[in-house]
């Protein structure tokens, strides 16, 4: 079977470095070209990209993804039931919905007073810092679609604030989650100089999907100085669309919320 090869435009990840109230980094600094370069608390920004080229044979390459990582497969089937307090979020007018721990809070990227509101959560939420409000309002600006954060006490740790955002990007064709696998791993590879990548594909309720899990270490605004984040990451192929969902978190902290990142994962819906 014929199908087109993926070259990788923008594949993956612009990997962010986190910054809170009291940290002595500066601004946070993308690692990779972006179209828009976003600066975020605690942020991966998935900007994931592909371009159609011609039609080509699959390659030994595109096929030989267990190369790429330590790759498994798993079916969910209809996914772990998820807590009864958790919140529902729908995002309607990009066709999906996400399910949330109850202490998290949602920041509306599309909200025409995004400034007034970004004002009220820093008073409510002022371990995250004075960069924050500028952060968030570059990620609107870059066409993230959504944005919620770990807004409990213990959501911001060690200049971590835990959190999650997803991009929607309409690919124009269906392709293999194979290709998608292999072209994210090669990307993070040679971006963040990354080696380490656990890569999991599974069959979830919202579609065929690749779960990606790395620690990378990134250089922060800060001449000389880096930082190191724990990344999971949900890609979802629905027809010809695709949905990159990132959550970040601190180094020492993915086992803590290893339980309930893969629950948002698996909650995830497209909504018709």
């Amino acid at each position: 079977m014929q199908y087109r090869t993926l070259r990788p435009a923008l594949v993956g990840i612009v990997a962010l470095a986190i910054t809170a109230c009291g940290s002595s980094a500066a601004t946070p600094a993308t690692v990779v070209p972006a179209t828009a370069a976003v600066a975020a608390t605690a942020v991966v920004e998935p900007t994931t990209v592909v371009e159609a080229t011609t039609e080509v044979e699959p390659t030994a390459e595109v096929e030989a993804t267990a190369e790429a990582g330590a790759t498994a497969e798993a079916s969910t089937g209809a996914g772990a039931a998820l807590p009864a307090d958790w919140q529902r979020i729908e995002v309607s007018g990009e066709g999906f919905a996400v399910a949330l721990p109850p202490e998290w809070e949602q920041i509306d990227l599309s909200d025409p007073n995004l400034t007034s509101s970004l004002n009220d959560v820093l008073k409510n939420n002022p371990e995250l810092g004075e960069q924050f409000q500028g952060q968030v309002e570059s990620m609107a600006q870059a066409g993230i679609k959504f944005f919620a954060f770990d807004a409990s006490a213990d959501g911001t740790k060690d200049n971590f604030t835990t959190n999650i955002n997803i991009i929607k990007q309409a690919i124009g064709m269906e392709m293999p989650i194979e290709t998608i696998e292999q072209a994210n791993i090669e990307q993070i590879k040679s971006a963040l100089k990354t080696e380490d990548i656990e890569s999991t594909r599974m069959t979830l309720p919202a579609g065929e999907a690749v779960m990606l899990r790395y620690t990378p270490t990134m250089a922060t605004g800060a001449e000389g100085t880096s930082t190191t984040a724990s990344i999971t990451q949900y890609i979802i192929m629905a027809g010809t669309d695709m949905y990159v969902i990132s959550l970040t978190t601190g180094p020492d902290r993915t086992e803590e919320y290893k339980d309930s990142f893969d629950q948002i994962g698996q909650g995830f819906e497209i909504v018709k």
